[in-house]
């Protein structure tokens, strides 16, 4: 019996290591892939294999640490990720041209401002709290 449960348990843990969330607006979209303290965005919706999309991997281990980032989609089909966590963005050689990272700051709007801006998502690891965020943007645009 106790075979069994580490068994199921190990089966659990393994199978539900990797998330996958799709964001859209506008036929753009970035897929986002969680894995133990790392999120990587790529550029296009991702099945399967994801070889030959641009990505940026955000890391954000340790206690204090985690991952917030605006997805901002772009009128010309780019999507610039912006970070206000403790992450550490690193892009691939090919993101550049697509997806790319850009900086808060003071000159732009208030943050719930940005956050209640149509082409803009922000995204967290904790899931919860991102829906919580984007029930606050449909409610706010009613």
């Amino acid at each position: 019996m106790k075979v069994l449960l580490i068994v199921a348990f190990c089966f659990f843990v393994f199978s539900c290591k990797d998330k996958k969330t799709c964001y859209k607006y506008q036929g753009v979209s970035v897929t986002r892939i969680d894995d133990d303290g790392e999120s990587t965005f790529f550029y296009g919706e991702i099945k399967d294999d994801t070889t030959g999309y641009p990505f940026i991997k955000a890391e954000y281990y340790g206690v204090n640490n985690g991952l917030d980032v605006f997805i901002h989609f772009k009128k010309d089909s780019t999507v610039e990720l912006i970070h206000l966590g403790g992450e550490y963005l690193i892009p691939s050689s090919s993101a550049e041209r697509k997806l790319f990272i850009g900086e808060y700051t003071n000159d732009k709007l208030d943050i719930r401002e940005l956050s209640r801006q149509p082409n803009i998502v922000r995204a967290s690891d904790a899931l919860k709290l991102e829906e919580q965020w984007y029930v606050e943007k449909i409610s706010h645009r009613l």
